[in-house]
């Protein structure tokens, strides 16, 4: 007994090759509709408003010649500060903001404290992975420094 190959074989084929794609694309538009929407800034035209003003901010700093050592493991960040010379730079308000650089749904903010002349360090558990380091340090002039380093934690 031999089997044809019919006109409904083709059929059940066609829809099923077409059912199958349809379910991919259905999937990948939710997955996509609940992770990160990509947006940056609410308005990018408000946010270039502040731009000459924001690389001027990044002229003065690089004047100044600070260097900041990131060392951030899975329970702890610690963050050096040194000035020109190579000396701790003592007594900053240091703030951190980390951020995922593919969602903003784990974002944490940290005031670090200074436990040794320079060294700034928070106990915190971090998740592995990429991060993007935010970090603030304003000292007794209020002028604020800000540095954005892409890390990893292991």
């Amino acid at each position: 007994m031999t089997r044809t190959f019919t006109g409904w074989h083709m059929a059940a084929i066609t829809v099923s090759f077409f059912a199958i794609i349809i379910a991919v694309n259905i999937t990948l538009a939710i997955f996509a509709k609940s992770s990160w929407s990509g947006l940056v800034v609410e308005n990018g035209y408000v946010a270039s408003q502040s731009f000459n003003h924001d690389l001027e901010i990044a002229r003065q700093q690089q004047a100044l010649g600070w260097l900041f050592r990131f060392d951030v493991k899975r329970n702890a960040a610690d963050i050096q500060i040194l000035d020109r010379a190579g000396q701790p730079v003592r007594g900053l308000s240091v703030r951190m903001l980390l951020q995922r650089p593919t969602n903003d749904t784990e974002d944490k903010a940290f005031n670090l404290q200074e436990r040794s002349p320079g060294r700034y360090i928070v106990d915190a558990v971090f998740g592995t992975g990429a991060w993007s380091a935010d970090v603030t340090a304003e000292g007794k002039d209020k002028r604020p420094l800000r540095v954005v380093r892409r890390i990893f934690v292991n």
